[in-house]
């Protein structure tokens, strides 16, 4: 007999017999349990029965119910109405238990609901001639006659027969009550009787199969166990040499001819798997460092472009303070606006590794959303200038003053919508339109008189490193803009759209939700139109550390400036140096510096107890948010991204030094004529005038406090200057000077 043949008879009268068992187990016990459920239905039946009967009976109360309606004909007939009626339910509930061959399993309990039902019809009858009969005598006024007829009717024998009834109910209500728990308690017993007969069924039927089992492992498991074994020994032990014994030709042999097969098929494949995972862990090497090597230069690149650009926009930001005449003033803040714009495109470098780890976010602020615009045009429109295009901008006076928006990022995708369409266009004209909708978004559309796009080349537009136009245009970019930008504009809720034909232009628009900041304009106009020229208070001393002179000259001519006491450091170890003989309200610290670096540097200064009580911005060109939270953690108070924002370091200073600052509104201006006092020598007034058209206006200060301590007699002509120089006034002080010349006389 075959092993398929021994099995399905075994398993067949193993079934067999568990399938009879059971059933006729289950059908005992549903057969216990069927008459339990149906003696306690019947036990709730006559309970309910009887407690309906006793509550339906002992509402009715004519004396009660009738006499205070004697004086109202209406009112007594709806009332003896409603007693009929609820004398009629009685009535029917009697005639239908009487008339049910079910009947009741009370003794005694169906004689008397018989007898009482036809009390109840007398009563009906009774009832019925009563409520007659008295409203006739209300209705003729006869009050005292219609209260003997209500009196007279409840001391009537039918009606002590009809409201007593209750009494001769209650034993047979007891009895109810005992014989609903003896039912409970029945069902219960039948159910566990039912639960006891299943299980003694499955209880023998897994005995006899267990039985079975045995029988059959004498010739089928044995064979299997073995095979067993050596599967398991292959698998925990990895040992592929490993053969299972063929004992049989049937298909216990067969299997075990297979295992052996597979055991060695798989000692091949592990073989070949090695291969590969060498092979494997080579090129993912060769990736990773590759990755490594990108990150890196990705980090280098950041840092030592920004390092320069914090010299650019920093002396930028200094000479926007000073009054250096219209059209200057204008050159100094296109040279911001394209250094930042610059900074914005180092950004996009790093937007690359954000969009591989789909990490690119927005942080949206109050924005000047007009200003905005404006000096995104600005950018945009040298560059049209550059190429001889017309650039074509009309700000809409419906604008909002100010929106929550991500102003990089949303600079970003205009710059990037205006560069290529400047880029793509030879002659005509550039336009920037922006205007409101009646849903409360705003449409950005950016439209050109260039070569326009082909419909294949719109489908690929949008991917990265996909570029239109022809090889000389593509050159000039990367291919990463207009990704980044639709990435972009649709995390703000919109989606870029192009409608374009070649020889004819584009246009590239979209749309978004930008909510207004109402209250952007009161915390402007604290500060618009207000030059800071110093703070109250004593005068309070800063330690900048960075290896690049341009970086500390342009922090040190801010600081000073504003009349702070500025010490320089070129690393941790000379700022060490420093702070041993001296210390400082606030401490301003590159990260990479060479001897010692500024995590090494904030080490130190946390670890020795008479230097960690110093306050540290820590400022760097590397802004990752991996190198911001480093600094935070290795000691600083706070960082301060490059190139620095004067705004974001005014900030800090108030932060963490508590400032008041004084604007030059505070204190009136001098007269800038020169004085009768005495002036300083010819010679001397040629140097000041010298250093103020040079805009050196901290040398100024220093040459004219020495000048003032070496004559006092110079000293009110010379606090003139000064008060003119902290108050940026560079004009007039130059005209002040220069008059002073014309009166001054050579030196002695």
């Amino acid at each position: 007999m075959k092993i398929r043949e021994k099995i399905i008879g075994g398993y067949a009268l193993a079934l067999g017999t568990a399938l009879l068992g059971t059933g006729l187990g289950i059908w005992l016990g549903n057969h216990y349990q069927y008459q339990a459920i149906q003696i306690q239905k019947q036990a709730i039946a006559d309970h309910k029965l009887l407690s309906g009967l006793q509550v339906k009976i002992l509402y009715n109360r004519p004396a009660k119910q009738l006499t205070p309606l004697l004086q109202n004909r209406e009112a007594f007939s709806r009332e003896g109405q409603a007693l009929t009626e609820r004398v009629k339910d009685i009535q029917t509930l009697l005639d239908a238990q009487n008339q049910s061959s079910r009947g009741t399993a009370i003794p005694g309990l169906d004689p008397l609901l018989q007898e009482y039902g036809g009390t109840v019809a007398q009563f009906l009858s009774q009832a019925e001639t009563f409520v007659q009969e008295t409203g006739r005598l209300i209705a003729q006024g006869k009050s005292a006659e219609a209260e003997k007829a209500v009196v007279q009717l409840v001391k009537s024998p039918g009606f002590k027969a009809f409201i007593e009834f209750p009494d001769q109910l209650k034993p047979f209500y007891e009895t109810a009550e005992t014989l609903e728990t003896q039912a409970d308690e029945r069902l219960w017993e039948a159910g566990r009787l039912r639960t006891q007969i299943i299980l003694g069924s499955l209880a023998f039927s897994l005995a006899l199969g267990a039985l079975l089992a045995l029988l059959i492992s004498r010739t089928i498991a044995r064979p299997l166990q073995e095979l067993t074994d050596i599967s398991l020994r292959v698998t925990q032990e990895s040992n592929f040499d490993l053969q299972a014994p063929v004992r049989t030709q049937d298909e216990t042999g067969i299997l075990a001819q297979s295992l052996n097969q597979l055991i060695g098929r798989v000692r091949e494949l592990l073989a070949e798997q090695q291969k590969y995972t060498q092979a494997l862990e080579q090129a993912k090497g060769a990736a990773d460092s590759a990755n490594q090597a990108k990150s890196e230069f990705l980090s280098n690149m950041s840092h030592e472009l920004r390092t320069p650009l914090n010299g650019i926009l920093g002396y930028a930001q200094l000479l926007g303070r000073s009054s250096l005449g219209a059209q200057a003033d204008h050159g100094v803040e296109i040279i911001y606006q394209c250094g930042a714009h610059l900074l914005t495109l180092i950004d996009d470098v790093l937007d690359l590794s954000k969009i591989e780890a789909r990490r690119l976010d927005l942080t949206p602020q109050p924005v000047h959303l007009p200003a905005l615009i404006q000096g995104v045009a600005e950018i945009c429109r040298v560059r049209a200038d550059k190429k001889g295009l017309r650039f074509e901008y009309e700000p809409d006076p419906r604008l909002p003053e100010a929106v929550w928006a991500d102003e990089k990022r949303l600079r970003q995708v205009l710059i990037n919508l205006l560069g290529n369409a400047i880029k793509f266009t030879d002659q005509g004209r550039v336009g920037l339109d922006v205007r409101p909708e009646e849903n409360g978004r705003l449409t950005f559309s950016v439209t050109d008189t260039g070569v326009g796009l082909a419909p294949e080349e719109q489908k690929k537009l949008f991917r990265a490193f996909e570029q239109a136009g022809d090889a000389k245009q593509r050159a000039q970019g990367t291919g990463l803009g207009l990704a980044i930008s639709q990435r972009l504009v649709g995390l703000m809720g919109g989606a870029i759209q192009v409608d374009s034909q070649p020889g004819r232009g584009s246009r590239f628009w979209f749309s978004v939700e930008l909510p207004p900041a109402p209250n952007w304009g009161e915390e402007v106009r604290r500060h618009q139109g207000r030059q800071i020229i110093g703070y109250e208070g004593e005068r309070r001393s800063l330690l900048i550390v960075d290896d690049r002179w341009e970086n500390r000259a342009v922090l040190k001519d801010l600081l000073e400036l504003l009349g702070f006491t500025a010490a320089e450091a070129e690393n941790g170890r000379a700022a060490l140096a420093v702070l041993a003989e001296q210390t400082f309200d606030l401490i301003i610290t590159d990260i990479v510096m060479p001897v010692l670096d500024g995590f090494e540097f904030l080490r130190i200064l946390r670890d020795d107890p008479a230097l960690k009580g110093h306050k540290v911005i820590v400022s760097s060109a590397s802004v990752s948010n991996m190198d911001r939270q480093k600094s935070l953690d290795a000691g600083g108070d706070d960082f301060l991204p490059k190139p620095v924002e004067v705004e974001t370091l005014l900030s800090l200073l108030v932060e963490h030094l508590g400032l008041n600052w004084r604007y030059g509104d505070d204190e009136p201006a001098p007269n800038p004529s020169p004085t009768q006092e005495r002036i300083p020598p010819g010679e001397e007034i040629e140097r000041l005038l010298a250093l103020t058209r040079d805009g050196r206006l901290p040398a100024f200060a220093e040459i004219a406090s020495a000048l003032a301590e070496r004559d006092p007699r110079y000293g009110p002509f010379l606090q003139r200057a000064l008060t003119l120089a902290k108050h940026f006034q560079l004009d007039d002080l130059e005209t002040f000077l220069t008059e002073a010349l014309k009166n001054s006389v050579p030196n002695d």
